[in-house]
Order: structure tokens, then C-alpha cells, then sequence
């Protein structure tokens, strides 16, 4: 039986890291970013972020994960991101948040960094979102045509 692993091109573990995110991006690239980042760490860390992206020159726009990993709601995000011209997407959170972020990405064709901040989620490693209903319940898997997770 074949077996095949796909993992991030690059894993970075450590204190403090969340406040390097704008040196991050620099690296990939990226001249505007958009990130979705789940309430409690927007709460908490909301300024250190922006900071990062600042001191680098990197024009940041957070939003804040609110309701279901929807397919309206990404839809939604989708459209407001064609106004914002980003290069990146990132994630910043739990398991629907990251969902949300790497569909976000297939959908606008975006690479995305993924910030994971629960360990017990498996959103930061797989390959497919799993999207649910404005209500909560399971939808579906939408598999990812490419992730490029930092």
C-alpha cells in the first residue's frame, strides 16, 4: 500500500512566534494580507499582530471568525477580499477558523499561512476544509487544489 505525506514547506514552533507573522510573509513575498482569526486570539493578540505586518510594511486587514465555516460565509469573505487585493491569507485560530482560511484560499486561488493555536484540531494538516451550514451541521469536505501551509 502507498502511503504519501504532504507537509508544510515550512513548520515554526516557538514563544512568541504570532508576533513574527508580518517577517513571515515578508519572506513569501507577500506585499497585502488578509487574515481570519478566531475571537479569543483576536482578543488577545489583535495588536501584536498588527504590529508585525506594520513594521514590515505589509498592509493587514483582520477579520474576525464569527458563525460556521459556511459556504456563505466564505462566499461572502471571497467577495469582500476582491475589493481588498490581498496576496495571502492567513489563518489564525481553531479548526473552522483554519477551515475557513485554507477555503478561502482554493476559492480566491491564495496561498495561505496557517496559524494554528489549538493542538487537538487537525485543520492545519489536512488537505480539504470541511465546510458546514449557517447552522452548524456538516455540509461537506471541500478538497483543497493546493495549500501552502508556513
Amino acid at each position: 500500500m502507498t502511503q504519501i505525506i504532504c507537509s508544510p514547506t515550512k513548520y515554526i514552533q516557538g514563544y512568541g512566534e504570532i508576533r513574527k507573522l508580518g517577517d513571515y510573509c515578508l519572506q513569501l513575498g507577500s506585499n497585502r494580507a488578509f487574515a481570519i482569526v478566531d475571537p479569543y486570539i483576536f482578543s488577545m493578540y489583535k495588536e501584536d499582530i498588527l504590529h508585525s505586518f506594520e513594521v514590515n510594511d505589509i498592509p493587514l486587514i483582520m477579520r474576525e471568525f464569527k458563525g460556521e465555516c459556511s459556504r456563505n460565509q466564505v462566499d461572502e469573505i471571497v467577495l469582500e477580499l476582491g475589493l481588498k487585493d490581498a496576496e495571502v491569507i492567513l489563518g489564525i485560530g481553531g479548526g473552522k477558523t483554519l477551515d475557513t482560511a485554507k477555503a478561502l484560499s482554493h476559492m480566491a486561488g491564495l496561498p495561505v499561512v496557517i496559524v494554528p493555536t489549538v493542538a487537538s484540531t487537525d485543520a492545519p494538516c489536512s488537505a480539504l476544509s470541511v465546510l458546514y451550514t449557517d447552522e452548524g451541521d456538516f455540509d461537506y469536505y471541500l478538497p483543497l487544489k493546493k495549500i501552502l501551509i508556513w
